[in-house]
């Protein structure tokens, strides 16, 4: 199944990076973006000023609903 396979992928790729460190304020924004909803993503794709901005805004909400898909099917799909 795809689930297992990924899961083993997942563990495998943990075993090989031992050693290195995740930064508080890399483990900061995981933690913020984990806290945003959808519309709050989408609110603020609407009202970002410049080009750049409204990628983050949309890159992040694609992410997001893709987890949300992920919980619903219950399978991973990255």
């Amino acid at each position: 199944m795809l689930t297992i396979e990924a899961d083993k992928e997942l563990s495998e790729a943990t075993e090989e990076k031992e050693g290195v460190r995740v930064s508080e304020r890399l483990r900061s924004i995981h933690a913020s973006f984990s806290s945003l909803s959808v519309s709050e993503l989408e609110d603020a794709i609407l009202l970002a000023s410049d080009r750049d901005e409204k990628i983050l805004y949309r890159t992040l909400l694609n992410l997001k609903m893709q987890l949300d898909q992920e919980k619903i099917i219950n399978q991973t799909l990255l």
